[in-house]
Parts: C-alpha cells; structure tokens; sequence
C-alpha cells in the first residue's frame, strides 16, 4: 500500500500530463522565466560570439580606413580633369566614359577586397607606406594643380563681370582649399605614424595605440564627400544662405549708404555683432558646456595638486614648467568665466557683460600662445641644451622666469587695444604673431623630437624606454599645437578675405575659437601626468615596462 502511493505520487497528474507548462500562465513565472531569458542572453551570448564580432569589427575598420583612398583620389583626378583639363573631361560625359568610370569602379572594389584579406590579421609596412606615399602625392599634386587655375585669371574676366567671376572662383577655391587641408591631414598623418612605426623600437602598447590613432585621423576627410554632396544637393542651408546672399550683399553695401548694412569697423565690433546672432548663440552656450565638462576639472584638479604640494614643501622651488602650467590654468579659469558671462548676456541682453567677456577670452587667447611657446621653449632647452637648461635652475633662473611671466601678462593686457585698431590693422598684427608662434612650435619640437630619435652614442641600437615614451608624448603635444596655431592662423587668413561678408567672418571666428579647445588641455594634462593622477597613463606604463621584462 505505502509503496503503491510513493509510485503515484511520483507521477504526474493524470488529470493534465503538462501541468510544468501551466506554470508560465503564472504572471509572477512569466517574470521571472523572461528575466532569466534576457539575462541568459546579455551574459552568456556575449562570450560565444564576441571573437566572431571581434573578427567583423576588424574587418570593417580595415574596409573603411582604406576604402576612402581610391576613392578620394578618383574624386581629386576627376576635379583636376574638370577645372585643368575641361575638354578632355568633357569628352568623359558620354558612354565611353560612364564605362570607364564603372570599370574603375569595379577595379577600386577588387582591389579592397584583396587589401583586405592581406591586412586583417597582420600589418604589411612596405606595401602601406608606398600606397600612402602615392595617395598623398596625387592628391597634392591635383589639389594644387586646381588652386593654380583658380588663382590665374580666366580669359574673360577683363569685363564688366569680373565680380560675379571672382566671387565664384573664390567660393570654390575655398572648398578645394579646406578638401586638400582634410585629406593632407589624413594622409600626412599616417605618414608620420608610419615613420615612427618603423624607425622606434616601440612596446607593443605602443604600436596598438598608434595603429587605433590612424582611425581617428580618417574621420575628417570620411565627411569630405557626403558633405560636398549635400551642399551640391543645396541641403547645406548655412552654406546655401552664405553664398546666395553674399553677392547681394556687396551690392547693397555699395549702392546703400545705410551703416547697419555695413560690418564693424574694428574687431571688437565684429565679436559683438557674431556672439548675439542666433548661430552665435549656440555657438557660445555649446563652448561654456565643453569648457565646463572638459576644462574646468581638471583646471580643478591641478589647482588641489598644487596646493597640496605647497602645504608639504612651502619652501621649494616651483619648477619652470609648474609655473606655466599655473599661469595657463589661471587664464583657462579666466575663460571660462568670459565664457558664461558671455553666454548670460547674449540670453538676456546686457551688454556690459557682454564686453567683459570678450575682454577675458581675448586675454586668453593671448596667453595661451604665450605659455604654450614659453613651455616649447623649456623644452627645448631641457633636451637639446640640456648644460644650459641645468644652469637656468636656480634663484636668478628663477627671477628670469617670474619677469618673463609678468612681461607676458603685460603683453596680453596690452593687447586688449587692438580691439579698437582699424580690423585690418588688428587681423594683420594677429596673424604676424600667430604663423610667428607657429614657426617656433614647429622649430622647438622637431628639434626635440630629432633628438629624441637619434641613438646615444655609447647606447647603440638598444632603445632607451624612456625617450619611445617622450617620443610619444612629444608627438602628441606636437600633433595639438600644430592643430592650434595652424588653425589660427588660416582663420585670421579666411577672416581677412572675408570682405564686407559679417557672416563668414563669424564663422571664421567660431573655427578658430573652437580649435583653440584641444590645445588648453595640453599642459594641465601634462601636470597631472607627471604628478601621477592620470591612472589611464600610469598603468599604461607600468604594464607596458613589466610586459618588456
């Protein structure tokens, strides 16, 4: 009896022989049996299929990093043939063309497929470098080619049409130039990565974080195309308004005797009149939320730090480049206060503060270049004179420095009075000052960065940790502030050709106020860095140094 109930008791009901399945009409089962499917896929599908993407994912960058090259220099040949050449590109408009452009086509395709298979898996120098060195040849070679037959007069431009002539050849000269600067940027950066691929003995941290780097220097020129399209298209509707109402412009600046159709006279005028426009205004409210989530901690950081350091040591001497870096946070501080006063007059109108904040982002503008030329400087002398650099470290170095940085701030407050210098007068001292500050850049750390690469002579071809990672770091810094005064210096040029156009000099001005952004970062960046808060790069060498041991 008591073994015949145990047995029943073991079975199911026979009154549903599915009764597990009624479990899920449950609400509370249904729960927790969906949780449990939803888990079950984003903890354990992960893992099966991630070298499967991994392997994708690779594939696909190696695809589009060197899927834009044929096609970026088909498109220069095809504008070289269109503006050098127009009969024979004409010629090209018919059928014998259309196939030979869709068999070129075909060849790009077949030819990516086959580079893609070589290169997914491992990295073949020789044949990438060649491929680089070709593309950036044609692509100057057809850039430069077009903007000499932009330049040259035409020859039927001795009319009475030679406004209308000119403006559309400057209009165009305009794109190719910002075309030939996207692409050089990427093909001159990859060269250069390159070359220290090959020449330095690098870790292979190293080597991983220069090879990802080539994919960020492609993403200028990945917008080149879609965006001429688009602005082909008429879509661009900044750009549409731009050109369509340049010309009526001029001409009613030159028929009308209305001053408000004409621009400011000075550059303060000129700064007034773009930061209360309404693309103005989004320009500033996005420029004080970047300095505020970007700047503003770490200015905060290294001012803690450096208060720290002055609590246990009061008595030590501050070194040269703690100095500037305190000097380039103040004026970073100063920014971002003239910043969001800026950004609170142009939401309600007062002008005063309005003033006062273009009063405090011109003061550091100039001493940004400043510092950044004084920290060039330093360096320079730190590793290609490193005698004098040791002679230049004690109390009447000391004094040499504290002059030198309050001639600066003198400078940079004196240079407050070309806000009201005639604008061409003020645009013209600016630009001296900045291809000068330019060229000291460029000297100081090629100079540096020469040194650097050249062995020791009682080394020999054993390579020195240490200076790969100066190198690294110099090339970086390097990289940002040649980004940073090149720019400004083409600004202030389009500023300058802008003639009687307010709203193509405001948008001049917002270029080069923003790519001022990555060069502010440069030395507090570095502060931290040798004071050891950047956790990223510490471990980054410490790991890089116990993986080559």
């Amino acid at each position: 009896m008591f073994s015949n109930s145990s047995n029943v008791s073991l079975l199911p009901p026979s009154s549903d022989s599915s009764s597990s399945y009624h479990c899920y009409d449950c609400r509370n089962s249904f729960i927790i049996f969906t949780s449990y499917s939803i888990a079950t896929i984003l903890i354990l599908l992960p893992p099966c299929i991630l070298p499967f993407w991994m392997n994708v994912a690779v594939y696909l960058a190696v695809a589009t990093t060197n899927g834009h090259v044929p096609f970026h220099i088909l498109t220069c040949v095809e504008r070289h043939l269109a503006v050098v050449h127009p009969i024979t590109y004409l010629r090209l408009k018919n059928r014998g063309g259309i196939r030979i452009r869709n068999v070129s086509i075909a060849f790009v395709w077949l030819l990516l497929y086959m580079w893609i298979g070589l290169t997914a898996k491992s990295v073949i120098l020789v044949p990438y470098f060649c491929v680089t060195t070709f593309s950036m040849v044609v692509v100057a070679f057809c850039s430069l080619s077009v903007l000499r037959a932009l330049i040259r007069p035409g020859p039927g431009e001795g009319g009475g049409d030679k406004g209308r002539v000119d403006q559309s050849k400057k209009r165009a000269f305009r794109t190719i130039m910002a075309i030939m600067l996207a692409l050089c940027f990427r093909f001159g950066g990859q060269l250069l990565f390159l070359l220290i691929y090959v020449s330095m003995n690098l870790g292979k941290c190293y080597r991983c974080t220069m090879l990802t780097s080539v994919v960020w220097l492609c993403l200028p020129s990945s917008l080149v195309l879609p965006l001429l399209f688009l602005h082909r298209a008429g879509k661009l509707t900044c750009c549409k308004k731009t050109d369509s109402g340049s010309d009526q412009t001029r001409v009613m600046t030159v028929n009308s005797s209305n001053a408000s159709l004409l621009p400011p006279l000075n550059l303060y005028g000129t700064m007034l009149l773009c930061n209360t426009s309404q693309r103005g205004v989004i320009s500033l409210t996005a420029y004080f939320l970047s300095l505020t989530l970007l700047l503003l901690p770490v200015c905060i950081r290294v001012i803690y730090i450096s208060v720290q350091k002055w609590r246990q040591q009061p008595n030590a001497i501050i070194r040269h480049s703690d100095a500037l870096t305190y000097n380039m946070v103040a004026t970073e501080l100063m920014n971002i206060l003239g910043s969001c006063l800026s950004c609170c007059a142009a939401y309600t109108g007062f002008t005063i503060m309005m003033q006062l904040g273009i009063y405090l982002f011109l003061l550091n503008f100039s001493a940004q270049q400043y510092f950044h030329v004084l920290t060039c400087v330093e360096r320079y002398l730190a590793v290609v004179h490193p005698i004098i650099f040791l002679k230049l470290r004690g109390n009447r170095a000391v004094r040499i420095r504290n002059v030198t940085i309050v001639c600066v701030w003198l400078l940079c407050f004196g240079s407050m009075a070309f806000l009201s210098l005639p604008e061409d007068q003020s645009i013209a001292v600016s630009f001296f000052w900045a291809s000068l500050f330019l060229f000291v850049v460029l000297f100081c750390s090629v100079s540096v960065v020469w040194v650097l690469i050249r062995p020791k002579p009682r080394v020999g071809k054993r390579v020195d940790r240490t200076k790969v990672r100066a190198l690294y770091y110099m090339m970086v810094i390097l990289g940002v502030l040649v980004f940073r005064f090149g720019s400004t210096t083409i600004s202030l040029a389009l500023y300058h050709f802008q003639n009687q156009v307010v709203d193509e000099k405001c948008l001049a001005l917002f270029c080069m106020i923003w790519m001022g952004l990555p060069g502010s970062l440069v030395l507090p960046l570095l502060y931290l860095h040798k004071a050891g808060k950047l956790t990223c790069c510490r471990k980054t060498d410490s790991g890089s140094d116990q993986s080559r041991g």
